[in-house]
């Protein structure tokens, strides 16, 4: 029993010192584990893994490849040193043998720096991107051996100091003709400071370049850049600086101020678009849609009843986008008179997206070529791939270069700067990618010209679906005034403000994903005081069929009198998400591990997707119930689950597109459901 004893009472010696080695270590421990998180675990870092090793079609596909090893790299030395100046002006505490201590510090800085290297390599293997995965385990493995081989000259050669200095003219206005002022700067501290200068320059071209630049660098190395910069933001100059001056670290300081500013600096207010004068109030929905339903558009039978389309597109981010807006485009290729079918789409999130895009394609005139769009110099006739195109771009590298430099640096002024708010870097990339496939910024335009002119009747309205922050509440974005006699306990965010918005703009209302885009701020021209946030519609409801529903109950009467048949299309992005039935709910197994930690959590985040399911049967329910015959009425067109499911955020690798495209195309050919919605529109 005394060697048992012996060797687990030294084991957890080692253990207590290894773990106050890295908590003196701070930010690097952190980063390093959190990036074994990003790159192997979440389905988005995956996803840019993936993409970074396969799609060399890109025309950006080496500068992609450079940046990111740039970016490795620097993460690697930046780990490295902020990690060995750190434990040389802070060693560990409360350790139970100092000279052990001593020999895990001395090894602890490489060995975070060489783990950190690695998650990138398990990363690719994970995604089966065997060759990018060996190419980072050598890199890992050959900075590790630079590191192990030149420790000592490094850190001798790091840590002589020389002196610096300061410009006569600054010596002078500071001075007075005094003693001339002189630094004396080590090595290891110019090597931090040009990372942390270099930072400083990147933020200022993210906020001249929101879009461009960003998305030329690509995410994984934005993301690395910034660890890289808060790695010696927070290790050195927070931390490392004041210790050698015998201060406190300025971190606690740092957290204080941000808190106490916080009500001061909210540059997050709701974008407002050019050209308009004043938001315009659109027609409550029965008198738009006996107007609709008149127009000339409709081309009726007067013998035949004719069919209403309400369409309910889920979130997701931009896998739903891109599966509505491409589905929806399919749909009208099948069948030309769709669009004239469709009165109205209600979004959520992702799919407020593809519903505004598959809007804006409808208003799209044929260029001089013919083509709607153009796809690698090609002019391209079919809306459907005009969709893929214009969704098909990367807009995650914008919106987090905005999260994770210029929105990050507001958090500490003390007034807003409109210019560094990341949501406009978002709303930027879908103008953009519109405005290099279709040639025009309908998208930057005034929501409300979608309806402009001969298109008033022609292009289906927009229920985009957004949550009131500080109620909880449902709020509707819409080119139709969003009554309450009609949509139940739901505000109009348009009764906020006084001003326009772009079209990008109106989809993000109701697209604001947690963290990745912030709250946008209502309030009105003349108001200096905020109305109420907005964020993500799928907070309230995701399906979309809440809304859908009120609008099928206003105008069932009047269909009733003009002899109109309703029916639902809803585009479902959750793989394997099966048809909700009107009848006994499944029963899942109960949860076993950590309920009395997990179970609040857990109901509150299933209360959410249940509120969904309840009222899509309510939506299916409705429609069955007054159908004049037995054909299907509520049409449910989902992803399929599969081995590999596109993940949720704001990009989607060459894969992922493909997936998409092939299940399109399999339920267009083989889905008898999809032939019924052809047969109803007949």
């Amino acid at each position: 029993m005394k060697p048992l004893w012996t060797l687990l009472r030294a084991s957890l010696g080692f253990a207590t010192d290894l773990f106050a080695v890295l908590l003196a270590c701070r930010l690097s421990t952190l980063l390093t584990l959190l990036g074994f998180v990003f790159f192997v675990l979440v389905g988005q870092g995956r996803e840019f893994v993936e993409a970074l090793a396969s799609e060399t079609e890109d025309p950006r596909y080496w500068a992609h490849q450079l940046f990111f090893l740039a970016a490795v790299l620097i993460w690697f030395w930046t780990t490295w040193l902020t990690s060995v100046a750190l434990l040389a002006n802070q060693p560990a505490r409360a350790v139970s043998d100092a000279a052990r201590a001593r020999k895990i510090e001395r090894f602890m800085p490489r060995t975070l720096a060489f783990l950190s290297v690695l998650s990138v390599a398990i990363g690719s293997i994970v995604v089966a991107r065997h060759l990018q995965g060996a190419a980072y385990l050598l890199l890992a493995a050959g900075l590790l051996a630079l590191a192990w081989r030149y420790e000592d000259g490094v850190r001798e050669a790091l840590a002589q100091k020389s002196r610096v200095a300061v410009p006569a003219k600054i010596n002078k206005l500071l001075r007075r003709g005094e003693a001339p002022l002189v630094f004396s700067v080590s090595g290891i501290t110019r090597a931090l400071l040009v990372v942390l200068g270099a930072s400083w320059v990147l933020l200022a071209l993210f906020v001249v370049s929101p879009v461009w630049l960003p998305q030329g660098i690509g995410t994984l190395a934005i993301v690395l850049f910034a660890w890289s910069a808060w790695l010696v933001f927070g290790n050195f100059v927070l931390t490392c600086m004041p210790r050698m001056n015998r201060a406190p670290t300025l971190l606690l300081a740092l957290i204080v101020w941000a808190a106490a500013i916080s009500s001061l600096n909210d540059n997050h207010r709701v974008r407002e678009a050019q050209g308009a004068p004043a938001v315009p109030r659109g027609l409550e929905v029965r008198e738009h849609f006996d107007q609709w339903i008149a127009s000339p558009e409709r081309e009726r039978d007067p013998k035949r009843r004719y069919p209403v389309v309400i369409v309910a597109a889920e979130g997701g981010g931009i896998r739903a986008a891109y599966w509505t807006a491409t589905l929806l485009a399919a749909i009208q290729e099948k069948q030309p008179r769709f669009a004239r079918h469709v009165y109205a789409i209600s979004g959520v999130s992702g799919g407020s997206l593809g519903a505004v895009v598959f809007d804006a394609l409808l208003a799209q005139s044929p260029g001089a070529a013919g083509g709607l769009c153009e796809v690698r110099g090609t002019a391209e006739k079919s809306i459907e791939r005009c969709a893929a195109q214009v969704l098909g771009q990367d807009f995650l590298s914008p919106a987090l270069a905005g999260l994770l430099f210029p929105d990050l640096v507001q958090r500490f002024l003390p007034f807003p700067v409109e210019r560094f708010d990341r949501a406009r870097s978002l709303e930027a990339s879908w103008e953009d990618a519109w405005r290099k496939g279709m040639g025009n910024d309908r998208l930057a335009e005034p929501f409300d010209a979608l309806w402009k002119g001969e298109r008033a009747h022609r292009i289906p309205s927009l229920l985009l679906n957004g949550t009131w922050v500080e109620t909880g509440k449902r709020m509707i974005a819409s080119n139709l005034a969003v009554d309450a006699s009609i949509f139940n306990d739901t505000a109009d965010v348009f009764a906020f403000i006084d001003y326009p918005v772009p079209a990008s703009t109106a989809a993000h209302l109701s697209a604001r994903f947690t963290y990745v885009s912030p709250a946008g701020s209502l309030r009105k021209r003349s108001e200096k005081e905020i109305a109420a946030h907005v964020v993500d519609g799928a907070y309230f409801e995701n399906s979309g069929t809440a809304t859908a529903l009120d609008l099928l109950s206003a105008l069932y009467s009047p269909g009733e009198r003009l002899k109109l048949d309703f029916v639902v299309v809803y585009v479902n992005n959750d793989p394997g998400e099966e048809e909700t039935s009107t009848g006994e709910p499944q029963r899942p197994a109960a949860s076993r591990w950590l309920t009395e930690l997990m179970s609040p959590i857990d109901a509150l985040f299933n209360t959410r997707v249940a509120r969904g399911t309840y009222s899509q049967s309510l939506t299916k329910e409705f429609v069955e119930a007054n159908s004049r015959d037995s054909r299907r009425r509520y049409f449910h067109f989902g992803l399929k689950q599969e081995k590999f499911a596109p993940p949720l955020g704001w990009f989607l690798s060459a894969k992922s597109r493909r997936s998409i495209d092939q299940q399109r195309r399999e339920l267009i050919e083989s889905d008898p459901k999809f032939q019924e919605l052809l047969a109803v529109l007949k």
